[in-house]
């Protein structure tokens, strides 16, 4: 049925009785709502109803179109306030997607946005893959490069991990310490699955080895980190989070092209939306996105592995 104007316009002349009481609400002229329902029986081939002096009175086919367009009509009226509610206010379901680096930067973050918006669930997912927003997989990613800037995207500079190249004091004794960049090629290594760096450690890594040196591989980066706490191989670590450990030693002075750069990155049809304006304010009052131009520091309880 293609016909909701003139099911809408019979709905009401059945509701008021008359064609005067549907016109006054509906604010069509009489003579429209009378072509609305003629047009309608047409269509039909059936009476919608006993017309008399006083009004207008649904036939039994009358009243089945008009019960199922009441059901219409509330099922809208309740559609459109729910659609009112998510444009004044957070609500609904909010899909964030991070690499499993930041999860003990943003679920803190979440739990605080919750506090605020409880009517909000948050769907988390962790992924090393980059979210087609134009298609809904998410409402905010929080991503490395690199980012292709797209038009119908809005990127804002999120955070920096400080990051450095280490090796565990059981590695230094089994294969010594490398002196030098060159000396690299003489060592073992902890990288990302071969083919696949991204993050710029691993590109600035593959310059300057050979893919031999590569003894670990994964694509996990608490994997990763783990083989290199246990000596398998020299790996970049967060610079926060290994000097927790007494045993990891640096290898080479902190590098800038190690660190890695993460972006919040919406779709320009939900990044004014209340429910994913909030989150931004509540990363804001975090320390993050202070800034049109700058990352903000990880702090260490901020970084994870």
């Amino acid at each position: 049925m293609d016909q909701w104007t003139e099911i809408r316009s019979a709905y009401y002349v059945a509701k008021f009785g008359t064609l005067s009481g549907a016109s006054s609400e509906l604010g069509l002229h009489r003579a429209t709502l009378m072509r609305h329902i003629d047009t309608l029986e047409e269509r039909l081939s059936v009476k919608l109803f006993q017309r008399h002096p006083s009004g207008y009175t649904p036939t039994e086919f009358g009243q089945n179109l008009f019960d199922a367009a009441e059901a219409a009509e509330a099922s809208f009226s309740d559609f459109e306030n729910r659609m009112t509610r998510q444009l004044e206010s957070p609500l609904g379901n909010l899909i964030v997607t991070t690499t499993n680096m930041l999860l003990s930067t943003v679920i803190p973050v979440i739990r605080q946005y919750q506090i605020a918006y409880p009517d909000v669930r948050v769907e988390h997912k962790v992924t090393e893959s980059i979210a087609r927003l134009e298609v809904g997989e998410a409402h905010i990613a929080l991503r490395t490069g690199p980012y292709e800037l797209m038009d119908d995207t809005v990127m804002l500079p999120f955070a920096s991990v400080r990051t450095g190249l280490y090796a565990h004091k059981r590695y230094i004794e089994r294969y010594g310490m490398p002196t030098s960049i060159e000396d690299l090629r003489n060592h073992r290594f902890v990288s990302r699955v071969l083919g696949e760096e991204r993050f710029p450690p691993f590109v600035w890594l593959r310059k300057h080895i050979d893919e031999s040196n590569v003894v670990f591989m994964s694509n996990d980066m608490n994997a990763k980190f783990t083989a290199t706490l246990e000596g398998v191989g020299i790996g970049f670590m967060p610079i926060a989070k290994a000097s927790v450990w007494e045993d990891m030693v640096q290898v080479f002075p902190h590098n800038p092209a190690w660190d890695v750069n993460f972006w919040l990155v919406t779709h320009v049809d939900v990044h004014r939306t209340p429910k994913v304006q909030a989150l931004i304010s509540t990363f804001r009052e975090h320390g993050f996105l202070q800034n049109s131009d700058e990352f903000a520091d990880l702090l260490p309880a901020r970084s994870a592995f």
